[in-house]
């Protein structure tokens, strides 16, 4: 299915300042009321996942991610504000920034998009 932006998505990454990667990786997110869910893509900046529950644009999150390869780890939290939303075909798709993170989890983010080769360009 193609997706077409809108000008407001474009002028939005437009302005990204980290690359992107194409990932799925769980992540379970406090503050809405559905079940863990899968991230799509994953930046310095924030990342992107779909949820069957509508959450309004600009609501706080706190986010769970669930790095592979970390056993044994915790996952990392952040909380995160939702900064853009479309319909997708099971519900919606969200965008969310980073506003912060608890304890090392910034720099093990960092870490595992360093190991990361390809970065998602649209």
């Amino acid at each position: 299915m193609l997706h077409l932006q809108t000008r407001r998505e474009v002028s939005y990454a437009c302005k990204r300042t980290h690359a992107r990667y194409q990932v799925s990786i769980p992540v379970q997110i406090h503050g809405s009321d559905s079940d863990p869910s899968v991230a799509q893509n994953i930046s310095e900046n924030g990342l992107s996942f779909a949820l069957p529950t509508e959450i309004p644009v600009g609501r706080e999150l706190i986010t769970w991610i669930y790095l592979p390869g970390n056993l044994g780890e915790p996952p990392i939290t952040a909380r995160c504000r939702t900064v853009w939303r479309s319909r997708g075909s099971k519900g919606y798709v969200y965008g969310v920034r980073y506003l912060f993170f608890l304890g090392n989890g910034s720099p093990r983010l960092k870490t595992y998009l360093d190991r990361l080769s390809q970065p998602y360009l649209d």
